[in-house]
């Protein structure tokens, strides 16, 4: 039995030679979630981290107990070669048998743990990611089922639109290339010079469409981002210049070069204003087993780096509430 007075003095001994920080989880720079993207995509369909901090909890506990009891070990070592704790040196060994006594430090360690594996490993992730121009239109059909006649009109018209593009210098293009045009085609002069692409790669685009398709955009999933905003909903996504854009569908794995490189930065409304609600952008994981239908890295086999760089999400600001 431990005298009270001694049993007080082990506990005062081991919070005052306990570091103020501890980082009890170490990650290396091999560690990264490249390999777990369906982490991150129940996240985005729950609109919350919970999936992330579930998978975290059932990694990293055992790492965390056994951290902890280390550096217990490493407290009882301290104090038992400083002299100023020897009166209850004999006591030291039975007061850490009690399991009560040992989980007290145990907690007091982890509460001054402020190391952070998810994000040392989401800063080493790179996870592939498209955005698709969806359209109560349907989708875009090719050159030849056009039959090599274009107008400017429903879905087509809306990716003309997205891309910045002046219809009336477009149509010239066309024309250039043999491809026929009908209908209405103005001449949108405020776009000159804004385009986000340029005219002949637009149309090697549409040339080489095999099959009906979607405009879709290329970048990184940002991570860290959507972590530290908590996967919240946004209101548009910027997709920055340099990043590529094309023509492709999930459901048969099919598209056209996805060549496109953004000239500039591209800000895309998550919902255009006054279509359906089918007339959306939206933001998916292009990594296998992710989303429905093919991914994009499935059926083309590009590398990490076509993919660009990170997309911007603007989040929607939390309402306010008035009490």
């Amino acid at each position: 039995m431990i005298p009270e007075n001694i049993d007080k003095n082990i506990h005062q001994a081991f919070i005052a030679e306990a570091d103020r920080v501890y980082h009890l989880i170490y990650t290396d720079y091999r560690e990264d979630f490249n390999e777990s993207p369906g982490i991150f995509e129940k996240c985005m369909n729950n609109k919350n981290p919970d999936a992330l901090y579930e998978w975290s909890f059932v990694s990293f506990l055992d790492c965390v107990y056994d951290a902890c009891i280390h550096e217990i070990n490493q407290i009882k070592i301290k104090i038992l070669e400083n002299e100023k704790y020897k009166e209850i040196h004999p006591y030291v060994e039975e007061w850490l048998s009690d399991d009560e006594n040992k989980d007290q430090i145990r907690y007091l360690i982890e509460e001054r743990d402020q190391s952070d594996p998810i994000s040392e490993m989401v800063g080493r992730t790179q996870i592939r990611a498209r955005i698709t121009q969806n359209s109560n239109y349907n989708t875009l059909p090719t050159i030849g089922e056009l039959k090599n006649i274009c107008e400017y009109n429903q879905y087509f018209k809306d990716i003309i639109d997205i891309l910045y593009l002046n219809p009336a210098i477009l149509k010239k293009h066309l024309k250039n290339k043999g491809i026929q045009t009908k209908g209405t085609w103005p001449n949108l002069k405020n776009r000159n010079g804004k385009e986000a692409v340029d005219y002949e790669s637009f149309i090697e685009e549409l040339d080489g469409q095999l099959y009906a398709a979607e405009l879709v955009f290329l970048g990184i999933l940002p991570i860290k981002s959507m972590l530290e905003n908590s996967f919240a909903e946004y209101s548009k996504i910027i997709v920055p210049e340099k990043n590529t854009c094309g023509f492709y569908s999930s459901w048969n794995g099919a598209g056209s070069y996805l060549g496109m490189t953004l000239k500039r930065d591209l800000v895309l409304p998550c919902k255009l204003p006054g279509k359906t609600p089918y007339d959306r952008f939206d933001l998916a994981i292009d990594e296998r087993g992710c989303s429905p239908g093919y991914c994009i890295d499935y059926a083309y086999g590009l590398s990490r780096h076509v993919w660009g760089k990170e997309f911007q999400p603007v989040y929607i600001p939390k309402s306010i509430k008035i009490n």
